[in-house]
C-alpha cells in the first residue's frame, strides 16, 4: 500500500462537506476494505497528539468495501476552525494494524457570511 500525497483539501469555514476517497493498492487495484474501519485527522502540525487535533479523528463510512471507497462527512461545527493551512491523514485500521493511507494538506478557507 502507499501514501497518496496528492490529496489536498479546501473547505470554507463553517460548512459542511463530505470527503470521498478511494484506496488502491501499490498496483493502483482497489483496496478491499472489508474488516476495516477509518478514520481521518487535521492537526496544525502533523507531530501534534490526536487530543490537540484542529478536527477529528472522524470516523470513515465504507461505500464499496470491494472497491475501496469511503467518505468522511464533515459538519459545521468540524470546520468552524480558524482559517489557515494545516496537516490531514487518512489511517484505515483493522485489529491491531493501522495503516496511513493519505496525508496531505488540509486549509480552511475564511468565508464572508458569518
Amino acid at each position: 500500500m502507499t501514501v497518496d500525497d496528492s490529496n489536498s483539501l479546501e473547505v470554507y469555514r463553517g460548512d459542511s462537506a463530505t470527503v470521498s476517497i478511494t484506496i488502491t493498492d501499490s498496483d493502483g487495484d482497489a483496496f478491499n476494505l472489508t474488516s476495516y474501519t477509518l478514520r481521518l485527522t487535521v492537526k496544525v502540525n502533523a507531530r501534534d497528539t490526536n487530543d490537540n487535533a484542529i478536527i477529528g479523528p472522524i470516523s470513515g463510512s465504507i461505500t464499496d468495501a470491494a472497491s475501496g471507497t469511503a467518505t468522511f462527512p464533515l459538519t459545521t461545527s468540524n470546520t468552524d476552525v480558524e482559517s489557515g493551512s494545516y496537516t490531514y491523514d487518512v489511517e484505515i485500521v483493522s485489529g491491531a494494524s493501522t495503516y496511513t493511507v493519505v496525508k496531505s494538506s488540509f486549509k480552511i478557507i475564511e468565508d464572508v457570511t458569518k
